[in-house]
């Protein structure tokens, strides 16, 4: 008995749970069929109201199609393709009332809907391509990511030393290179100048290996952790490739400077002092995690220059690029190298000038938040027509 029971209630849960899914299911069909429904129906709407206006404009009644396409334009939400229609037509019609002003305005509409509109000469008329010709579009602002390869150097600029007979030549040993990533913006004033600011946090550490004399050993390492804001203008070349892939290709070159605050430095100290006589280690001393920043200089400055091709769709942007940094200042301060008054005392330590330099190479993706529409400039020229001017544009 207890068993039927068992299975008969099993069944009932089972059951239960399949007609759940059944209606979940119909539930979902119906939702994705009402949302392509209404789709639809928006499209329907704006092809209804085009339809109407084209025929007004066609009958040559433009105060009545601007009307239908004003009322097309706040019902249609939805259909980004039959909102550019209607604006392109909207244009049009402000062109035949020879009413310039709200065409010049109806076209940055337009620009702004869809900063990416691309114009067919042969589909519309000379002074529709005319007006579009006068405005200039571009990305005005854009955020990115970067990601590079970096090669530090740590160049010596100048050689100091404690103790007269001691050599401190020793070089500055960092990692050949390694990878970052960080963020950065960008500024587009211009159609073909922007500014450029990047914001990295990066540690670099480096060693030194100091044979002081003969039989005096100092080993030493260091990391430090870095702000970095790099800013520089990036300057596009301009071509005129109009074939349909090459067109969309950004070449550039940059130039700026960038400021890097030092936030920490913390090295290990190891001396290794051996007897002549008998080649055994005598002593052997160490100082571990010794704070180096009253040895360094917390704000540097460095420029910043290199090249770079970028590849633009649409709002998207990928780029690869070479660039430079050439320290203005050393990263260790001549003048506080005998601040740490243990280091001096007991290990004869002294620090050397030394300049960060490095070099990358990177890759980007970007996308452009807001594109700038404006109307061209148009430089015009005086000529004396019969005691009068005539303005050549």
């Amino acid at each position: 008995m207890n068993l039927r029971t068992t299975l008969t209630e099993s069944r009932i849960v089972r059951f239960i749970i399949i007609c759940l899914l059944v209606l979940f299911c119909n539930r979902t069909v119906v939702a994705q069929n009402g949302v392509a429904r209404a789709i639809s129906d928006f499209n329907s709407i704006s092809e209804q109201y085009l339809q109407s206006a084209q025929e007004l404009f066609n009958n040559g009644d433009y105060d009545s199609c601007i009307a239908v396409l004003n009322n097309g334009l706040k019902v249609n939400m939805f259909d980004r393709k039959g909102n550019e229609d209607m604006l392109c037509l909207k244009t049009k019609t402000y062109l035949e009332k020879d009413d310039l002003k709200d065409a010049e305005k109806t076209m940055k509409q337009l620009l702004e809907y869809n900063p990416h509109y691309e114009l067919i000469e042969s589909q519309n008329t000379e002074d529709f391509n005319r007006l579009f010709k006068q405005f200039d579009v571009h990305a005005k602002l854009t955020f990115g990511i970067r990601n590079t390869l970096m090669f530090p150097a740590l160049k010596t600029t100048a050689i100091y030393s404690a103790v007269p007979d001691y050599n401190y030549t020793a070089p500055y040993n960092t990692a050949k290179y390694f990878l970052m990533y960080y963020g950065w913006a960008e500024y587009q004033f211009r159609d073909n100048i922007s500014i450029n600011m990047e914001g990295v946090y990066w540690s670099l550490s480096y060693s030194r290996n100091m044979a002081l004399t003969t039989n005096t050993t100092l080993n030493m390492n260091e990391q430090m952790h870095i702000y970095e804001i790099p800013v520089f203008a990036r300057f596009y070349m301009p071509h005129n490739m109009n074939i349909p892939f090459l067109k969309n290709i950004l070449p550039y070159a940059a130039f700026g400077i960038g400021y890097l605050h030092l936030k920490d430095a913390t090295a290990n100290f190891n001396e290794y002092v051996i007897n002549p006589s008998t080649g055994y280690l005598t002593s052997n001393s160490y100082a571990n995690g010794v704070n180096m920043m009253n040895m360094r200089a917390a704000n540097t400055f460095e420029w910043v220059y290199g090249l770079g091709i970028g590849y633009k769709i649409k709002n998207l942007r990928l780029y690869l690029d070479w660039r430079a940094y050439a320290a203005m200042n050393t990263l260790t301060d001549a003048s506080k190298r005998t601040n740490n008054v243990d280091l001096y005392n007991y290990y004869s330590y002294v620090d050397n000038g030394i300049k960060l330099n490095k070099s990358e190479i990177g890759a980007s993706i970007s996308y452009t938040l807001k594109n700038s529409v404006k109307k061209k400039s148009i430089k015009k020229s005086h000529t004396i027509v019969q005691g009068a001017y005539k303005v050549n544009k």
